[in-house]
């Protein structure tokens, strides 16, 4: 049986696709925190590598986690592995599996659903919301956590962020300190702001990280580790599932904005994030996409075009979504203007194959 505990329950929804080796390291770190009440969810957006078996073999205790910010731990190995369909899960899971998962400790279960096809980040975390919603009508879980897999978590990354919450009903998101994997002492993300009528979303990182722990109000906080009070889902809705990847945690921190709720950074929660290794860790290749996608506008124009129309008055939002894509466009611009400057003609080359390819 479960210790009894204050913790109020929390739902961990990660994301996995073709990537096991991330989400196990990440399911390693979570099972080594000092949280004691909540339940795992490992969607699997379809992948091809054996992710599904592979997750299992490690929740079996055969596939030891190395990472450097967690040492593996043998002692909760095997961990029970309950595995829905998407459609199985959406309805709230099967009595029988739901019924043995309360039993058993926060460390020594894991819920896999396994999608038919790859649905996006929005909409294949909203298939975890909804089986969370579903099989929990006494609302047991008071908050939903989306994590991303390609973490490893700090042992108290969750107590800080209910702490938070736990003080202030209005506070409806908080988002932890994401901390650069390969470069510690480097923030990735602080939050950020969003300046909507001049067109400006300005993240706050890829700063040092000096070790300030003030909590501060944000227009939005990442969701590579975000905690979101359970009524947004239930009065919002969900992630809107036309963002296939990226813009959707912009577009739903804005509604909890709109609704009235606070949208907190907790720098005492602390993830290490794998994206946004250093370039010296990236093939010409990989740099040349990393340059282009850290200027997501231009990937996903059609995103913000929708980003910019859901939140602003007809006909007005163009004004601000030109400014935007003038602005982003003016960056990547840069980045090949500067290799120009460099000689660096090969890397040139390499960056106009690669747009041919988007």
């Amino acid at each position: 049986m479960n210790p009894k505990n204050n913790n109020p329950k929390v739902a961990i929804i990660t994301l996995n696709w073709n990537t096991w080796e991330d989400t196990i390291e990440a399911l390693e770190s979570i099972y080594q925190s000092t949280y004691s009440n909540y339940e795992i969810v490992v969607v699997d957006n379809a992948s091809m590598d054996g992710s599904i078996e592979k997750i299992k073999e490690y929740a079996d205790g055969q596939i030891e986690v190395k990472s450097p910010y967690v040492k593996y731990d043998p002692s909760n190995k095997p961990i029970y592995v309950v595995e829905y369909t998407k459609e199985d899960a959406e309805r709230g899971g099967l009595p029988e599996y739901e019924s043995k998962l309360k039993n058993i400790p926060s460390n020594k279960k894991l819920i896999i659903i396994k999608n038919d096809e790859n649905y996006g980040y929005a909409e294949g975390n909203n298939i975890g919301i909804r089986y969370i919603l579903n099989k929990d009508p006494k609302k047991e879980f008071k908050y939903i956590l989306l994590l991303n897999n390609d973490v490893a978590v700090d042992k108290s990354w969750l107590n800080e962020l209910v702490k938070v919450m736990e003080k202030d009903p209005k506070v409806g998101i908080a988002g932890s300190k994401v901390l650069d994997y390969y470069n510690p002492n480097l923030i990735q993300n602080a939050g950020g702001y969003i300046y909507w009528w001049v067109g400006w979303i300005k993240d706050v990182g890829w700063i040092p990280d000096n070790g300030d722990s003030r909590v501060e109000e944000r227009d939005f906080v990442w969701s590579t580790s975000a905690l979101f009070r359970r009524e947004l889902f239930e009065t919002l809705g969900f992630l809107d599932p036309y963002f296939f990847f990226g813009v959707e945690e912009y577009d739903f921190n804005t509604r909890a904005k709109k609704a009235g709720f606070k949208i907190l950074y907790v720098p005492t929660s602390k993830i290490w994030h794998k994206k946004g290794a250093s370039a010296k860790k990236l093939d010409l290749y990989k740099e040349v996409k990393q340059a282009i996608i850290k200027q997501r506008g231009f990937l996903y124009y059609k995103h913000y075009y929708r980003l910019f129309k859901k939140h602003l008055p007809p006909i007005i939002f163009l004004i601000p979504f030109l400014l935007f894509m003038q602005r982003n466009l003016s960056k990547l611009g840069f980045y090949f203007l500067k290799h120009l400057a460099k000689g660096e003609f090969d890397r040139i080359v390499a960056g106009i194959r690669r747009l041919k390819e988007i």
